[in-house]
């Protein structure tokens, strides 16, 4: 496999024992004795980097479904070849949203001239942030994005079956054009991926969000991620240029307050012209970018709430005091937060059934190779974005009372925290 998005739930929880009295707090300063910083830092190496290979579209060992999205039909259902849809060497077209608006998106590139880039091999680099906005659009704005920004500089890091199922994918986002015209301002999400990945992995979920009327900035972080600069070069993850694992999250979380600032300056220019609110943000992150999101909102640089999808351990409740709401969506199997973190943060942890560490991104899609896959993959992306869309909704717009009563019940789906305490066991 070529592709590691980053840590699931409940790594390093056998070090949450040792890691009391240490917190980051909204200034970023991390608190606590040497003893047990030493031990924090040796909770977030277990934390950040023991994490599982879940895949960028690997070389299949079956040479039938090499591509990912291939002709074979599993037991579960007809082939996607046989149902008309993208078979082998076709255009593999990703879920179009669902919200009521269209979606377009922008690429830019930022310097934070205040921050050297540690991992580069210049001293004098600064820290550079490619970002790719998505946004509410006028429809039939013609030409889609192109799917993975420096796709051609990837080629030599990925195995010929991704680089090939990579070409064929085509998003439902367009390629810039005008934002809607509409009142007021739009609030703004700002998305950090997970580890060794890139923003692009998430398109489906992001462009879905979206198009429920919020600009969504997904952030691409050199050396947490395999990211393209502009002059080619590929950055690969490493934590070799931290003194300490508490180094590294206090600087990734770092990105998040430099793009709420960029976020001032490009709402003054077309396409947003002053329909872009950068004083309503929520921070979203996926497995090591969950915890760059949390890193943020401890921070309290201009977050509204944090939105952690399948990274969590207990290890966290020492490490994070937020002073934000934050929603937890996670799989089944993992400990979620204790009911006392939950109610000091006004928290909610989701624990939703058939959930896949790898589920908020787009590769499970790309990797179906029967119409059920993909149908169970597309239900996984749209579960997803309706509880962040609740989420958000209830951040931004208080007036509608509290989000959970307008979640509906579903099978599968356990919601702690918030004004859904968990049952009462039988005796």
């Amino acid at each position: 496999m070529v592709e590691k998005l980053g840590c699931g739930s409940g790594a390093g929880s056998d070090c949450a024992a040792r890691l009391r009295g240490s917190s980051i707090d909204r200034a970023g300063e991390w608190s606590g004795s040497w003893p047990a910083r030493l031990a924090l830092a040796l909770a977030l190496v277990l934390a950040l980097v023991g994490c599982e290979f879940v895949g960028e579209v690997p070389g299949s060992d079956d040479p039938a479904s090499a591509d990912g999205a291939g002709d074979v039909a599993r037991e579960s259902g007809r082939s996607l070849a046989d149902s008309g849809a993208a078979g082998a060497g076709g255009t593999i077209r990703l879920p179009e949203p669902t919200g009521s608006y269209s979606v377009a998106s922008r690429r830019y590139r930022w310097i934070d001239a205040s921050r050297l880039e540690g991992g580069s091999e210049d001293p004098t680099d600064h820290r550079v942030l490619h970002a790719q906005v998505y946004y509410p659009a006028l429809p039939n704005l013609g030409e889609s994005q192109d799917y993975v920004r420096g796709l051609a500089s990837l080629e030599p890091w990925l195995d010929p079956a991704t680089f090939e199922t990579l070409k064929r994918v085509e998003g439902p986002v367009a390629a810039g054009g005008p934002m809607v015209t509409a009142e007021g301002e739009f609030p703004t999400v700002l998305f950090a991926h997970g580890w060794q990945s890139r923003s692009d992995h998430y398109t489906a979920l992001l462009a879905d969000i979206a198009s429920y009327g919020y600009v969504v900035v997904a952030i691409d972080q050199p050396y947490q991620g395999r990211i393209v600069l502009s002059d080619g070069q590929v950055t690969e993850p490493s934590e070799d240029h931290f003194a300490d694992p508490m180094a590294m999250v206090r600087y990734y979380g770092r990105d998040f307050g430099f793009v709420v600032q960029q976020l001032q300056r490009i709402d003054d220019e077309a396409p947003f012209d002053g329909k872009v609110d950068p004083s309503r943000v929520v921070a979203v992150g996926h497995s090591n970018g969950a915890v760059t999101a949390l890193a943020a909102a401890a921070f309290g640089d201009g977050i509204a709430g944090v939105v952690s999808l399948d990274s969590w351990d207990p290890a966290f409740e020492q490490i994070f005091a937020l002073p934000v709401p934050f929603l937890l969506l996670r799989t089944a199997a993992p400990e979620g937060p204790s009911l006392a973190y939950l109610a000091a943060t006004g928290g909610v942890d989701v624990a939703l059934d058939g959930l896949e560490h790898s589920s908020a991104s787009d590769w499970p899609y790309l990797e179906a190779r029967s119409v059920d896959e993909r149908s169970t993959a597309e239900a996984a992306l749209r579960q997803l974005r309706e509880f962040v869309v609740y989420f958000l909704d209830g951040v931004f717009d208080s007036s509608r009372g509290p989000w959970l009563e307008r979640v509906p019940e579903s099978p599968g789906v356990t919601i702690r925290g918030g004004s859904n305490p968990p049952p009462t066991p039988s005796p």
